[in-house]
């Protein structure tokens, strides 16, 4: 995540929390951090989000004055999916709770109708999630709610998720599935390095999937275009902040988050 980046988000934050409202006062606090960049660094940042997004893009700005959009409802996922981007590690499994709710959402419609998607975090983030928590034994679960047969034996990671917090598997009926997806959800700076975690010969050693699972990993965070470029290249799925959003598009997500506050959130500001 590039520096321009962050300081974008958290200039995004004080317009939600309005703690800066006009070009001076981006300038102001630009100032205050004692960072190199310029304004029309920053404002280019968020033009190419607004240019990416468009009605999705929660803010707006009139005449050097800067605010959330009134059109952009926050239960639309960019809100949630900023703050949990800049929250602090004392929030981890709330933030990750969030994300994976968010990111279980947005694979139902990316996939499609032919998809099954399972939670196999760990520790388990769903209070509803059957997941067992020896290891052996919810990859013996995991097979089962996916129909894929799973070996006996194997050497147990020394993370009990095996590095993926998400499992999809696109079938059409009965059949064996067209593809398997292997999903690394973060909201950690270091994103892109995150699909390291998921070691596709260990999990063919765990799970007959047949095609070898594809490697997702879903951000919190948003990519710079190198990043994304850099993401192609090496052939990793990456589902950042703007893609999320631009899946999901107006959907609501008032009832998909059930476990947390949007108003708690706002009113403690993550503690930043």
């Amino acid at each position: 995540m590039s520096a321009i980046t962050k300081i974008a988000d958290e200039v995004e934050f004080m317009l939600i929390t309005s703690e800066i409202r006009s070009r001076q006062d981006i300038s102001n606090y630009l100032t205050s951090i004692e960072l190199n960049y310029s304004i029309d660094q920053v404002l280019t940042e968020m033009d190419r989000r607004a240019a990416e997004l468009g009605e999705d893009y929660p803010f707006s700005s009139s005449d050097g004055f800067y605010s959330p959009s009134i059109s952009a409802s926050p239960s639309n996922g960019y809100h949630w999916l900023l703050l949990i981007s800049l929250a602090k590690q004392d929030t981890h499994v709330e933030n990750s709770l969030i994300l994976d709710s968010i990111g279980v959402k947005a694979l139902e419609i990316y996939k499609g109708n032919f998809c099954k998607i399972v939670n196999f975090s760990f520790p388990v983030r769903f209070s509803e999630s059957q997941r067992p928590d020896s290891f052996p034994e919810a990859i013996q679960w995991l097979g089962n709610q996916l129909g894929f047969r799973t070996c006996d034996y194997f050497k147990i990671p020394n993370r009990k998720d095996g590095g993926v917090d998400i499992v999809v598997s696109s079938k059409i009926g009965n059949f064996k599935a067209l593809s398997t997806t292997l999903v690394q959800t973060t909201t950690q700076e270091n994103y892109l390095s995150k699909v390291n975690d998921i070691d596709i010969k260990l999990w063919n050693s765990w799970v007959e999937f047949g095609p070898d699972p594809e490697r997702m990993v879903l951000t919190s965070k948003l990519a710079s275009p190198e990043e994304l470029n850099r993401a192609h290249i090496s052939g990793t799925l990456l589902l950042d902040r703007v893609r999320v959003v631009k899946i999901l598009n107006a959907t609501n997500l008032a009832e998909v988050i059930t476990q947390v506050s949007m108003l708690s959130l706002f009113k403690n500001g993550f503690n930043l």
